[in-house]
């Protein structure tokens, strides 16, 4: 059902996930909260934690890899952690995007401050030479 919905969604005007305004992070968040929650979110901290920073925004990537592998994740971390945490009624793959959610958050906020780091370093081995 959700590839068949993908799939007709990809074809249509109205939802491309191109140009400044019509970006896929706003359209599967859509998606998942008003539509169904087995949509998968694709924003910026799940796609940090899964290493898809690669600015694809397609709806042949969504369909092609996000959904897949995103399946495949929640099928293959079920049992072991995500229905511990899932609350009743809850589609796995929305536990899933709330964890992806909050380790992505995490994982952007240390290299934002690993990044400050480097440049307080540098700023202060300029000092030194001069």
């Amino acid at each position: 059902m959700l590839d068949c919905a993908v799939r007709a969604l990809s074809y249509t005007r109205l939802l491309q996930p191109t140009g400044k305004d019509r970006q896929l992070s706003f359209i599967s968040k859509y998606l998942h909260n008003a539509i169904n929650d087995r949509f998968p979110v694709s924003d910026t901290n799940s796609r940090e934690v899964l290493d898809h920073n690669n600015g694809d925004n397609s709806w042949e990537f969504y369909r092609g890899t996000w959904v897949l592998e995103l399946r495949e994740l929640a099928r293959t971390h079920r049992a072991c952690c995500l229905e511990a945490v899932r609350l009743p009624g809850e589609h796995v793959l929305r536990t899933l995007d709330k964890a992806l959610y909050v380790v992505g958050a995490r994982k952007l906020k240390e290299k934002e401050e690993q990044q400050r780091r480097e440049e307080e370093n540098r700023a202060r081995a300029q000092q030194v030479v001069r």
